[in-house]
């Protein structure tokens, strides 16, 4: 009984805090929460080529097959037994901290975060991806096998740069596709754990799953302050300190977001004023690898620099100007950009001697219809104030219709009164012709 009455006294000294905030000009700010989707992801290969092969049926360009989702002839099919599709690795080799092996992206859409909103939280989990088979209808053998097991990556960590340029899907990429990014000191560093699994949970592996948790808070309330071009992060490798074991070779792949749980986001916020808009999505270029790429390269880290322009597509050397085709060839001019047929050209003005002519005929129509037929005619013969009057002199529609002069008539009539206001004007310039014939026969 005591317990009780405590409990109802607590509740109802709760709400009246509630309440009387607001009277006390307390506010309670109510946070929002959601969870952004990603718009694109894609990684880069620094052992990519693309390079074109003169073959019997012409020239081939040539690349690299995806490792995690080899792709055979194409006589033989896709095979879905081997390929892991939208996996994220990051990977060093031969202890290259400056130009990583494996590298990948990530671009978050944060469009439901108004401008002016404070960003409470914004972290973003990643699952690890593993080596084993799975159950997969789409297979013929009826499973899907991969090798993705993470090596050395013990006490290893991995930061999330922040990306200032726009990039689209991609895998197994070229290194000069990368976007440009900025790696420092202060990015966010991943914190991976492991999550116990058993055969309840995952029947096909009871082995423990490991997850990266980034917290990107610190980026997101800068996104929320100024929007932007790409609200994207760069998963790029931290170098040991000391002599670390294994630090010259390890790699760790990320399950991507084609994974069930593969990318899990959550932000919180205080929503800013909806006046000023809100985080405008990146717009997302098409896919790498189809002719038209959103970035030649060019990123910067705090061991070096490299250049590289947007918007151009290149089979050849690096750079070029934004907006050109390069064609690879040192020396040779860019070739602008033509402008597609789709280009709806503007329309032109009409001549200013078709408008003095409309308004000539408007004016001219006025005062016809003024002069001539309003002053003779008056009301419409057969209009209702006509009959009225007609009635009300006691005279039949009919008659009334019959004795109204005509549209001629009226016509008639209104040029007979032009002419008689005219006439002394006409007489007097008559005049004065004579007397001027008078004086030249002088």
């Amino acid at each position: 009984m005591y317990r009780s009455r405590f409990a109802k006294r607590l509740f109802v000294s709760c709400l009246l805090v509630v309440v009387a905030l607001p009277a006390l000009g307390i506010s309670v700010a109510l946070a929002d929460q959601a969870e952004p989707t990603l718009i694109s992801t894609a990684w880069y290969w620094k052992q990519q080529q693309n390079q074109e092969v003169d073959t019997p049926n012409g020239k081939v360009v040539v690349e690299l097959t995806n490792p995690y989702c080899p792709t055979p002839e194409k006589s033989l099919g896709a095979p879905p037994e081997t390929c892991a599709e939208g996996r994220l690795p990051i990977e060093v080799v031969n202890g290259d901290y400056d130009e990583p092996d494996k590298i990948s992206a990530l671009t978050f859409d944060l469009s439901m975060v108004p401008l002016g909103s404070e960003v409470k939280s914004f972290k973003v989990t990643l699952l690890e991806a593993e080596a084993g088979c799975q159950e997969s209808e789409s297979s013929a053998t009826g499973q899907q096998c991969e090798q993705t097991d993470p090596q050395n990556v013990e006490g290893k960590q991995v930061q999330a740069c922040e990306v200032t340029e726009i990039f689209g899907d991609g895998e197994a990429r070229l290194y000069r596709e990368i976007p440009k990014y900025t790696c420092t000191d202060a990015d966010p560093i991943g914190t991976r754990k492991e999550i116990e699994n058993n055969a309840e949970k995952d029947p096909d592996d009871a082995t423990p799953d490991h997850t990266w948790t980034f917290d990107l808070t610190s980026y997101a309330q800068a996104w929320a302050e100024t929007p932007p071009l790409c609200t994207c992060i760069m998963l790029f490798p931290v170098e040991p300190q000391g002599d670390a074991e294994g630090a010259n070779n390890w790699r760790v792949i990320m399950a991507g977001p084609k994974a069930e749980k593969g990318v899990v986001t959550k932000i919180v916020y205080e929503p800013g004023e909806l006046g000023g808009g809100t985080i405008p999505p990146p717009t997302v270029p098409p896919p790498a690898g189809t002719g038209t790429t959103g970035s030649t390269g060019g990123f910067t880290t705090e061991t070096g620099s490299f250049g590289g322009d947007t918007g151009s597509t290149g089979t050849g050397d690096l750079g070029g100007d934004a907006g050109t085709t390069d064609t690879g060839d040192e020396g040779e001019a860019p070739v602008a950009a033509e402008p597609t047929g789709s280009t709806i050209p503007a329309p032109e003005a009409m001549p200013g001697y078709v408008w003095l002519a409309i308004l000539a005929g408007l004016i001219g129509f006025s005062m016809v219809r003024s002069i001539v037929l309003e002053r003779s005619l008056g009301h419409r013969p057969k209009g209702v104030l006509s009959q009225i009057h007609q009635l009300n002199r006691g005279q039949g529609a009919a008659a009334a219709v019959a004795s109204d002069p005509g549209p001629w008539d009226a016509l008639r009539t209104g040029f007979g009164k032009v002419g008689a206001a005219l006439s002394p004007v006409t007489s007097k310039v008559g005049s004065a012709f004579s007397k001027m014939r008078t004086l030249v026969r002088r």
